[in-house]
């Protein structure tokens, strides 16, 4: 008994995806997923990583979800602050000088699984000294 093709998911993929094999997903066989670079499987109780085909055509559980790591907040600079709400892959803060210094700088999370903001130069780094 064929348990069909997997759940297609956000940002992921699963193994045997692109076979064309009538028994790649019947009875006792597995598909696993894994997510794109900068994602990560999001696993409740109800859901798995890797799927088997049951003998009732079902699969045993439900599709994990992908999404974005987490960097963590940025780190805090002297004489300025940060702008930004979401600390996930993709997503930028802002850092902004105090008076008598200007610099602009965009952080990213670029890497999956840093737990530190990756640096990128926006544009050069003025100092203002009155």
């Amino acid at each position: 008994m064929s348990c069909g093709r997997p759940e297609k998911i956000a940002h992921g993929l699963y193994t045997n995806e692109q076979s064309d094999d009538k028994l790649a997903f019947t009875f006792q066989r597995t598909a696993t997923y894994s997510c794109e670079s900068g994602y990560e499987l999001n696993i409740n109780p109800a859901q798995k990583a890797t799927l088997t085909c049951l003998a009732t055509g079902m699969w045993d559980a439900l599709a994990p979800l992908c999404r974005p790591v987490s960097c963590g907040p940025p780190s805090s600079i002297t004489n300025g602050h940060y702008t930004g709400t979401v600390f996930t892959y993709g997503q930028e803060v802002s850092y902004a000088c105090a008076l008598g210094h200007e610099m602009t700088v965009r952080l990213g999370c670029l890497k999956p699984n840093y737990s530190q903001f990756e640096y990128i130069l926006y544009q050069f780094f003025m100092f203002v000294y009155s």
